[in-house]
């Protein structure tokens, strides 16, 4: 923003100039110049101006797109991303999550990891979040059940697609949704985590990501899967990763991102967030990014919850399932777009 401003002040002199002149300004060469020939972009910042011809289209796009980006990263209600949900539910559209999953430690082996084939890894708590007492009394939309699963010597190591039916709350009657709909969850699991958090990217801006053959129809997650997410190690704790900086583009429709790991809100969220980006879900303290978060996050959107119900919602679920494990009981950590991320 800062940077804007002194762009600002800069024209504002130029433009002074000019007027002092009397259409007419000094060029490299002192001479008067031809105020038609002159080009903003070689005046900004208090410079001489040159007669100099210059693309400034470019320029001009990029500046707009940095102001667009700062004022999308302020508070913000999810009505928008609602309502692109809204609107696939009535063209009988699934919502789709995608989680990419970093593992930590010994990759290698998914079904032995902390993350996804232990206790309260994400595919033991799927797997059992019909029946499981605690998960049943914690969220009230459990009932996945597993449609796709697929192994791989190469990242993605596990794919592994969820289907859940819901039955419309008054949120969703509210909207003209009057019968039930259905919420998938693809997990996409990888032994290299900057892989995974790359991936992740080209499909949050690029539409770019994986298609699934499920048999009787495909699930091309660049078109279909709005809402995606990073979960595992957070990898900027290895050093820098330029290469995930360099990805850009802003989806025409809202999209929604969300990072659950180790302090995730501090690192991740001014690279994801962008125009019609939401941040769902984002941590600020150390952490587990067990399954359990992910039940939580997506209960929390089948029942039409704000940002701050997702924040509260998910508080207490980590805070639960911390203490059923054996753990001390933390403190709140969870934000997002609506609630303290940008506060």
């Amino acid at each position: 923003m800062k940077s804007l401003k002194r762009i600002a002040r800069g024209a504002i002199i130029t433009l002074a100039t000019i007027v002092a002149l009397g259409g007419s300004v000094q060029s490299n060469q002192n001479q008067p110049v031809d105020i038609n020939k002159v080009y903003l972009t070689s005046c900004i910042d208090n410079q001489i101006c040159s007669t100099e011809s210059k693309d400034v289209t470019q320029k001009k796009k990029s500046l707009e797109q940095i102001s667009e980006s700062e004022q999308w990263r302020t508070k913000k209600e999810l009505d928008g991303l609602y309502q692109v949900l809204v609107n696939d539910i009535k063209e009988d559209k699934p919502i789709i999550f995608t989680t990419y999953i970093g593992l930590w430690s010994n990759g290698e082996s998914p079904n032995n990891n902390l993350y996804w084939g232990e206790k309260y890894g994400h595919f033991r708590m799927f797997e059992r979040a019909k029946s499981d007492p605690h998960i049943i009394n914690n969220f009230k939309n459990h009932n996945w059940e597993r449609i796709f699963y697929e192994e791989s010597k190469n990242d993605p190591l596990r794919t592994v697609v969820y289907n859940m039916e819901v039955e419309p709350n008054n949120f969703w009657e509210e909207k003209g949704i009057k019968k039930k709909f259905n919420i998938q969850h693809v997990y996409l699991v990888y032994e290299d985590i900057r892989k995974a958090g790359k991936d992740m990217t080209l499909h949050l801006k690029h539409d770019n990501a994986k298609i699934i053959d499920i048999g009787e129809k495909k699930i091309d997650l660049g078109k279909d899967s709005r809402i995606m997410g990073y979960n595992g190690h957070n990898f900027y704790y290895d050093g820098d990763f330029p290469e995930l900086h360099q990805i850009k583009g802003i989806p025409k429709k809202p999209k929604a991102v969300y990072s659950i790991g180790c302090k995730t809100a501090f690192f991740f969220n001014h690279v994801w967030i962008d125009k019609n980006i939401y941040g769902l879900l984002f941590t600020t303290s150390f952490m587990a990014p067990e399954g359990y978060n992910l039940l939580s996050l997506i209960d929390s959107v089948a029942q039409g919850n704000s940002g701050k119900e997702i924040v509260t919602n998910s508080n207490k679920a980590y805070k639960y399932f911390q203490v059923l494990g054996g753990q001390r009981k933390p403190g709140n950590l969870f934000v997002n777009h609506s609630y303290e991320l940008f506060d």
